[in-house]
């Protein structure tokens, strides 16, 4: 499989391509030249802020399979909008043109709740992350949209919660204690490879935070 991952400069682009190394063919994407493991390709053809539409989908013919874990990381409104709403949708645009197999978008947990995340200094990161989220949910791709808690260095578990648990949980909880939400960059890494390697994650949108079930078996839940 020909795996483009798009955002390959991010903690969560990074650990990704050194997971998927090896068993798919990788190429990261990113906006200047960066150290990866040896064998893993870098390609500098797409700047999600400035590539417009036409390029994007010649970049991306040949793949089968997108990540889009690429964003703006709190650095603006306007970068913001440019970067996690409107470059995860042309990314998504290109990928239906070409018509490639998969897509995974990394987006955040319970972005259509206005309730949840209104309140808490993510709100302009989170209006981009819903209305990506609902408008590629409704294109002609094989998403899979994976929604994390608070993203954290720490060590991988390789665990994580049921994610048909996880929404109904964090209302518990609430935004205010988003710790208790939280799940390592390098196990949303793991997630991505394991939906990759499973069809039954097509078109599913999945809440993650750390648990106590293996990432496999736990994925097996969605279906």
């Amino acid at each position: 499989m020909k795996l483009a991952v798009i955002g390959a400069h991010g903690k969560v682009g990074s650990l990704l391509c050194k997971r998927a190394n090896g068993t798919f063919d990788v190429t990261a994407f990113v906006r200047s030249p960066a150290e990866f493991d040896e064998g893993i390709n870098v390609s500098l053809d797409i700047d999600i802020t400035n590539t417009p539409l036409s390029k994007i989908t010649e970049a991306l013919k040949g793949f089968d399979a997108v990540v889009f874990t690429a964003g703006a990381g709190g650095k603006g409104l306007d970068l913001t909008l440019s970067v996690d709403l409107d470059g995860a949708v042309k990314v998504a645009e290109a990928v239906q043109a070409n018509g490639i197999k998969r897509f995974i978008l990394v987006s955040a947990l319970k972005t259509f709740e206005r309730e949840f995340w209104w309140d808490s200094f993510l709100r302009s990161y989170y209006i981009a992350k819903k209305y990506a989220d609902e408008v590629i949910i409704k294109m002609d791709v094989n998403y899979t949209i994976l929604q994390p808690g608070m993203l954290v260095d720490t060590a991988g578990t390789g665990k994580i919660m049921d994610p048909t648990k996880v929404d109904a949980y964090a209302d518990e909880i609430t935004m205010k204690q988003s710790d208790k939400l939280s799940i390592p960059r390098d196990d949303v890494a793991q997630v991505i490879v394991e939906c990759l390697n499973n069809d039954a994650t097509i078109r599913k949108i999945i809440p993650l935070i750390s648990g106590g079930i293996q990432i496999k078996d736990a994925l097996a839940l969605v279906g």
